[in-house]
């Protein structure tokens, strides 16, 4: 009879060579637009693990344990044994205001998520005597949220000017809006490290299915429009989007161990595009005109395409007890904006007469530092954990030409301050961790921001056998 672990590999490679297949289907449609939909969307790209983030997620150049699958596949090849890693994330977040039109505020509110984020079993493969192969089936939560937005009404005062042409003659009462998106993204792979010349070289290659599940709602009241001379009532705006798709991820990793106290570590996580359906119900205005016509498209196919991101770093060990982490990790936030448009926001025209304003999501770099101290206790070790990581503003921005070559000067402010590109974030992170008789690892980590805007506490456990 074959061993378990031979059908784990045949199987493994069975659904990999499927995936590969499907891959190559063609991505038609836009990407994502300048909604409210989209606001305070959060991805997570740090290293699953308890460990990894108690040392400030600078895990690439070391990667031994099985979170090594989603890290650096070629860590894999380092584990001695069968392994079942487990792991649950609680992530807090606080609301944000938003400078609004009117001297109001909205509010972006993004729920707190418990959930659980990882789950990995290892298995080596003998395939000689100088080489050996470690697989790994794992489950991995790239995205998990639930935003709500409000932006209030508010009344623009007679006689305020809000364009170079026109001056409010009576009270006009802004749109309400308000949103909701629900959003996440389950990753289900498989990854497998080889090693070389007596374990100095790994590596290693990832492939996995993305499932996107998006649920997204967003709605505006009716404005009377008297006011600007328009004679009639702006319709009520409305936009939903959702989606249920699936699609092929790879990494792509090495290790390279060039003495006995420096590791050096490398990895690339290309990322698919996931479709989803768009209607639209929403108002266009045309200034040159004066008129106000229905943007109403329905199902229109959408892609968000999930950034793809490049890791290196290493590892030093100072002594047997103490170590030291580094690592740069290069994340393509750019690729949200492939294909992206802006239908939204004509009510109160933002755009310019010959000019439109520029929306961008920059591309990051994040620099993850940490360490490790390992005290025994007679033969139970403890381990104490530390680190830190920059994480640059990565949002949507909206840039409004000069003020005099836009139309709706206050509504360019309005969303500029809606879509301001985020804030640059430092992270603080600690962590602990032993290992019971051998077989039972229990790890808890906690990622603090400077500002408490987002806070993360992980608790993993593994058992080897």
């Amino acid at each position: 009879m074959r061993p378990v672990k031979y059908w784990l590999l045949t199987g493994a490679v069975g659904v990999s060579l499927l995936m590969f297949y499907l891959s190559f289907f063609v991505h038609t449609g836009y990407a994502i637009d300048n909604t409210p939909l989209w606001q305070g969307v959060d991805f997570e790209f740090n290293q699953p693990g308890a460990r990894s983030r108690g040392i400030g997620g600078a895990f690439v150049g070391s990667a031994d344990d099985a979170t090594a699958a989603v890290a650096n596949p070629a860590g894999l090849a380092q584990l001695p044994g069968v392994q079942f890693t487990i792991e649950g994330r609680t992530t807090t977040y606080n609301s944000e205001d938003v400078n609004w039109g009117g001297n109001t505020e909205g509010k972006i509110n993004n729920e707190d998520i418990t959930d659980l984020s990882f789950f990995a079993a290892s298995f080596p493969v003998p395939i000689g005597k100088e080489s050996s192969l470690v697989g790994a089936v794992f489950f991995n939560k790239i995205a998990n949220s639930d935003i709500s937005i409000h932006l209030p009404s508010f009344k623009f005062d007679p006689n305020e000017k809000v364009t170079p042409d026109i001056i409010i003659t009576e009270d006009f009462d802004f749109f309400d809006y308000s949103a909701e998106n629900e959003l996440q993204i389950d990753e289900y792979g498989f990854s497998a490290g080889m090693s070389f010349w007596d374990e100095k070289i790994m590596v290693g290659a990832g492939l996995s299915v993305l499932r996107l599940d998006l649920s997204s709602e967003f709605s505006g009241s009716a404005s009377k429009s008297t006011g600007f001379g328009f004679g009639e009532d702006i319709s009520p705006e409305y936009i939903s989007a959702h989606g249920n798709s699936l699609d092929v991820a790879y990494r792509f990793g090495t290790l390279f161990h060039p003495c006995e106290k420096l590791s050096i570590g490398g990895n690339i996580s290309a990322m698919p595009q996931l479709e989803y359906e768009t209607s639209y119900n929403i108002s266009i205005f045309d200034h040159t005109t004066f008129d106000v016509s229905d943007f109403d498209y329905t199902d229109q196919t959408q892609n968000l395409n999930i950034p793809d991101s490049y890791s290196i770093g290493a590892t030093y060990r100072i002594r047997s007890d103490w170590y030291f982490f580094v690592e740069a990790k290069y994340i393509e936030y750019g690729d949200l904006m492939d294909g992206f448009r802006a239908p939204w926001g004509a009510v109160f025209d933002i755009g310019a007469y010959n000019q439109p304003g520029r929306y961008d999501i920059d591309d990051i770099w994040e620099y993850h530092l940490g360490t490790e101290y390992v005290y025994f206790t007679g033969e139970t070790p403890i381990a104490f954990r530390l680190g830190t990581y920059f994480e640059p503003a990565h949002s949507l921005e909206f840039n409004a030409p000069p003020e005099e070559e836009v139309f709706n000067p206050e509504g360019a402010r309005m969303m500029e301050d809606l879509l301001d590109g985020g804030e640059d974030a430092w992270h603080f992170t600690f962590g602990l961790g032993t290992v019971i008789q051998n077989k039972y690892q229990i790890d808890f980590a906690a990622d603090i921001t400077d500002d408490q805007d987002k806070n993360t506490f992980i608790l993993s456990g593994v058992y080897a056998f």
